[in-house]
């Protein structure tokens, strides 16, 4: 079993659906968020399918974890949640400094970066 989810062939994660992971308090409440999640690590670890993923970031953020698109279509929603404006404007000065040219992963952890 353990080894199954550490090698995401579980089950659960099978199938072309959107997989989310969010990461949460041990102690929050359940996410009311439709299917069932799979939980590990003691509750912090949460994995949900089939989310939009304003939805995935704002329902984590409300208990105090966020949430990571781990597989999904790229038009439904960013990988990671948005960043508020100072710590968006420090990841594009990090972004100009290491890769002036802007080759390395274009558009990978957020759109316009």
């Amino acid at each position: 079993f353990w080894t199954s989810l550490r090698e995401q062939t579980h089950p659960f994660f099978g199938g072309s659906a959107s997989l989310w992971r969010c990461n949460l308090p041990p102690l929050a409440p359940p996410l009311a968020l439709g299917d069932p999640p799979l939980i590990e690590w003691n509750g912090q670890q949460r994995w949900y399918r089939r989310l939009p993923g304003t939805t995935a970031f704002a329902a984590a953020a409300a208990l105090g974890g966020h949430a990571t698109r781990f597989r999904g279509d790229a038009i439904d929603s960013e990988v990671f949640a948005p960043l508020p404006g100072p710590l968006l404007q420090v990841h594009r000065a990090l972004k100009r400094e290491f890769d002036p040219a802007g080759i390395l992963n274009p558009g990978r952890m957020y759109a316009d970066l």
